[in-house]
């Protein structure tokens, strides 16, 4: 009889499962990557300091993003998403949701305003940001200390008198009109690239600033105020007064106020337009808690055309008002800081600016038409990203040789628009496209699948006959179907001693 053929020995049975385990381990990793969950590497300043991309400070976030988070949902205003570039369908970007389909969207005054078809009222209808989000969108812009006090309230002291004690600051009403100071200059009140960094790099900030990465250039009204007041017997009442001045527009005044008459104290949120019989808008709250010598919270917010307050324990608001989308003058916005009667204690003022949203420079008035099943994306660092603001076609045609010929001549050759050589010759950005080498006579094209295409020309030969294409009907648009998910929380950097950055992104 045959002998049976050998058989290997089986595999010990913890080797077994130790690579059941290890092959089991890949494939929930594969899976997880191409369905469910990846991870990113910010690369580029444009969403900060929501998310940190700089290769001037050294600081590169990495973010995990939800890629079946689109599967069951539509994607919302204010996600920030990760999608396919579309015109380069090889790179990823990141921005922040902005316009749904079929809307028509128009910046002013850094707001995002809904505009209605010619005809059609309200004309403009301002898009409000939920409280959730405006939270944690807020910049610091100036923090009550020691060094700073004096320098902030009193050389611009109006009436009455003000003074410095350490990090405090005391109103004294003298002459019975109210001690009232303009708070903070005009140019303090702008969209500086510094404003929401820690303290540690704002110095750093401002000097790429000055080197031209992010000018300030535009005043900003929505703000956070807080202040800790401490009245005396004889304090009657303390306003906070924020007034905007729209180009080619009246100014309004939103205020906080907050008056005691004997034992009884109110307090009133206040939108009125600088205009004769403007209709005034008033909130009142009674009740307030207010006891002399005794410390009192105030916070005063406006935001996307709300007013909202806290004094105390006691909230107000919203109050909503209604302006047109203007942009803010130059010099256009103030605040004032007003005690009436006795002497009063001004201690942990804060001011933070709103993000602030900015045209693009060619055309400020320009209305944003998003077609159906696109989305408009925009960065939450106007200054510094190239977005659905900006985004443009190059077109260049070549001829069999692979050189630029005039339009209609030859092959059409198509990718994205971020021809920088115009401007900065001596520096290449990372989207650059087309990329000029001028001592070759070369120019590298990137089309919209992300493949170079080497050309023959000059840069003279691009300024003449490249095509942008910057309004067609989705140049400036994300498709539906180039989502790729939504970014949920940061992971990286990690420094307890420097910015801790890990955390929940909204």
């Amino acid at each position: 009889m045959a002998k049976p053929p050998p058989t290997n020995p089986p595999l010990p049975r913890k080797l077994r499962e130790n690579i059941e385990a290890a092959a089991m381990a890949i494939l929930m990793a594969v899976g997880l990557k191409y369905f469910l969950l990846e991870a990113y590497e910010i690369p580029t300043p444009s969403m900060q300091t929501t998310l940190m991309g700089s290769p001037d400070l050294g600081i590169y976030d990495r973010i995990l993003v939800n890629k079946a988070a689109y599967l069951w949902r539509d994607p919302q205003r204010f996600d920030i998403a990760v999608f396919r570039y579309p015109h380069n369908r090889s790179q990823n970007y990141v921005k922040r949701i902005l316009g749904l389909p079929g809307e028509r969207l128009k910046i002013a005054g850094g707001d995002l305003y809904r505009v209605s078809p010619p005809g059609k009222l309200p004309a403009y209808e301002i898009v409000r940001k939920p409280l959730s989000l405006q939270g944690s969108l807020w910049k610091r812009v100036y923090e009550q200390s020691t060094a700073n006090a004096a320098s902030a309230f009193k050389i611009r002291s109006a009436n009455g008198k003000w003074s410095v004690d350490g990090d405090v600051v005391v109103a004294r009403d003298s002459t019975g009109r109210g001690a009232s100071t303009v708070f903070l200059r005009a140019d303090e009140l702008r969209n500086h690239a510094w404003h929401g960094y820690p303290e540690y790099l704002q110095e750093k900030v401002k000097d790429l600033q000055r080197a031209g990465l992010g000018s300030g250039r535009a005043m900003v009204g929505d703000i956070r105020w807080r202040t800790a007041a401490t009245p005396d017997d004889k304090t009657e009442a303390i306003e906070l007064l924020l007034t905007e001045r729209p180009e080619g527009g009246s100014a309004r005044e939103l205020s906080l106020r907050i008056e005691k008459r004997g034992d009884a104290a109110t307090a009133r949120l206040r939108a009125r337009e600088l205009r004769p019989n403007a209709q005034k808008v008033e909130v009142r709250s009674e009740n307030i808690e207010w006891t002399a010598g005794s410390e009192l919270a105030l916070e005063f917010i406006n935001s996307d055309d709300r007013l909202f307050a806290r004094v105390g324990g006691t909230s107000l608001g919203p109050l909503a008002y209604t302006s047109m989308p203007r942009h803010l003058a130059q010099g256009g916005v103030q605040l004032r800081l007003t005690a009436e009667g006795g002497t009063t204690r001004f201690a942990e003022t804060t001011v933070d600016r709103d993000m602030c949203y900015l045209p693009w420079d060619e055309d400020p008035d320009f209305v944003f038409e998003v077609p159906a099943d696109h989305l408009w994306m925009l960065g939450d660092n106007p200054e510094q990203s190239d977005d659905g603001r900006s985004w443009a076609l190059a077109k260049i045609w070549v001829d069999a040789d692979n050189r630029i010929v005039a339009p209609n001549k030859g092959k059409l050759l198509v990718g994205n628009a971020r021809w920088m050589f115009k401007n900065q010759p001596e520096s290449l950005d990372r989207d650059e496209n087309p990329v000029v080498v001028p001592k070759r006579n070369r120019i590298v094209l990137s089309d919209l699948q992300g493949e170079e295409h080497v050309l023959i020309g000059s840069p003279e030969d691009v300024r003449k006959w490249m095509r942008d294409e910057e309004r067609g009907d989705s140049v400036r648009f994300v498709p539906g179907k180039y989502m790729m998910g939504r970014a949920f929380a940061t992971f990286w950097p990690a420094n307890p001693f420097a910015w801790f950055r890990i955390g929940l992104i909204r």
